[in-house]
């Protein structure tokens, strides 16, 4: 499961993204609007259309019931002049090992449904989740938004690493602003969900239920690749961080969970992994 990633370009032209489409003369049309983003930074995915035609209304019947008026479009629907309406443009990058990023000031997300598929199946066996996944990720998403803070490309700098952080070399321990504020969004992302499994809407508290055992899921199935993989090894229990912008995945997840499912254990397990973490970056 060692995989090797390189730094991409991707990060360059995503800045560069203000200059080349402040002229677009089209922003209340969702495609062209789209196309414009889009041009730079990849290829338009369409294979999952149907799955986010059946997502979306959901995640904005969500957001409504917990008190956003925020609203998640694809390009058919999106309207520029409505600035409680976010553009969603699944896309396939130029560099494929990316998921997900948030532009607040031009009001669109970025998601590569085809990485986070890849990345289900590795660490879970099972693409039947990949629903639940891509709603956690959008409403994460969102969730940037509603902060009024953009979410960075999950860029890996760091070579022969794995999905776990277990790596050769040099890795990223500590908690700047940037990781600050993905922990801080995935908070209010908790609370929402958290707020949404009390809905009197049978659909929103189905749903909203539905991803909070799918992140118990999907922690362990993280924690469970870590064990069988690298048992044994060096710094086997230190959850390294893969770049300069995101928390360690399995770390974020416990944080999670533990919002949802609060309890001793859990507080325990969390104070070893910051224990061990501030331990690796001293040495």
């Amino acid at each position: 499961m060692n995989r090797t990633y390189q730094t991409y370009s991707i990060w360059i032209v995503f800045f560069l993204i203000p200059i080349l489409i402040s002229s677009c003369n089209h922003k209340n049309n969702g495609k062209e609007y789209e196309s414009e983003i889009v041009g730079q930074l990849g290829v338009r995915n369409h294979e999952f259309d149907t799955i986010f035609v059946e997502l979306l209304p959901q995640i904005n019947q969500l957001m409504k019931e917990v008190g956003s008026n925020l609203e998640i479009k694809l390009s058919n629907d999106f309207d520029f002049q409505k600035r409680e309406e976010i553009l969603l443009i699944p896309l396939t990058p130029y560099s494929k090992r990316i998921s997900a990023s948030s532009n607040i000031d031009y009001r669109f997300i970025l998601i590569n449904p085809d990485y986070i598929n890849t990345i289900m199946y590795e660490i879970m066996l099972d693409t039947d989740v990949f629903k639940d996944i891509l709603t956690l990720l959008i409403i994460h998403e969102l969730c940037h938004f509603e902060l009024g803070k953009s979410g960075q490309f999950d860029e890996i700098l760091t070579e022969s690493i794995n999905i776990n952080g277990i790596l050769n070399g040099d890795n990223y321990p500590n908690f700047n602003e940037s990781k600050l504020i993905e922990l801080r969004v995935d908070s209010l992302a908790i609370s929402y969900i958290q707020k949404a499994t009390k809905s009197k809407n049978q659909a929103t508290c189905s749903l909203s239920n539905s991803l909070k055992k799918q992140l118990g899921i999907l922690e362990a199935s993280v924690a469970i690749d870590r064990i069988t993989n690298f048992y044994g090894t060096p710094n086997f229990n230190v959850l390294n961080d893969l770049s300069k912008t995101h928390p360690n995945f399995e770390l974020r997840l416990a944080f999670m969970n533990y919002y949802l499912n609060p309890s001793a254990s859990k507080k325990r397990m969390l104070n070893k992994f910051i224990e061990e973490r501030e331990i690796r970056l001293q040495n």
